[in-house]
């Protein structure tokens, strides 16, 4: 009896695994993963490439098509515009590395989930609300992740491995990654600072000359 038990578990447990890669395989990760576009550039200026995963980087022009795990970067002069499928747009400044993680979009659901890698520069990101509540749009840098619904945002990080945060519109909350864990919540106008390893510093107004720095370095005609 106990070698008929044990042969209907494994019998079961097999089943349950098939299932489940079944249901992966029409998951809209899945589907992402199998190389469905999820953006594109609309504006590239100057020096702008698109590395696929595991390829070497290419030229990037207008109207070329980002896939799950691209890695898009601009040079000294160069900017670029991204337009996702959810209508949100992110804006690289000169000299930014930036790579698509992860991105799934439902429009029926009015849901996406969004996770980018800021390895290097500055960007600034407009954001449409989405109805769903597990909905969650992410930008992760070496020392901090910024999480948002919907909002107009700035982000940089830079050589002395600090992240710099500003919001324009909405709401930001900004989580440190190192070993002094810290979260705060940024509101239209405040920015806040993480070194890398250290907790978020506490959110203040930005001055209006840092502020315009900002969208200056992140305006992309």
């Amino acid at each position: 009896m106990a070698t008929i038990a044990t042969n209907l578990r494994g019998a079961l447990a097999f089943v349950t695994g098939v299932l489940l890669v079944a249901a992966l395989a029409f998951s809209p990760d899945a589907a992402a993963q199998q190389g469905s576009a999820v953006g594109t550039i609309e504006v590239a200026s100057g020096s702008v490439t698109v590395a696929q995963e595991g390829k070497a980087a290419q030229p990037a022009t207008a109207g070329t098509n980002l896939m799950r795990g691209d890695t898009v970067r601009t040079a000294a002069g160069g900017k670029a515009r991204l337009k996702f499928r959810d209508g949100s747009t992110v804006s690289l400044g000169e000299e930014t590395t930036f790579q698509v993680a992860r991105f799934t979009h439902n429009a029926a659901r009015g849901s996406r989930v969004a996770q980018f890698d800021l390895i290097g520069g500055i960007l600034r990101a407009i954001v449409p609300p989405a109805q769903a509540k597990d909905s969650r749009f992410e930008i992760r840098t070496p020392a901090a992740v910024a999480a948002v619904r919907s909002t107009d945002w700035m982000i940089e990080h830079t050589g002395k491995a600090e992240t710099h945060v500003f919001v324009g519109e909405g709401a930001v909350a900004v989580t440190s990654t190192g070993a002094q864990v810290g979260r705060v919540v940024l509101n239209a106008g405040d920015g806040t600072t993480v070194v890398a390893g250290s907790a978020p510093i506490y959110p203040r107004p930005w001055g209006q000359p840092r502020i315009e720095n900002f969208r200056q370095r992140t305006t992309v005609n």
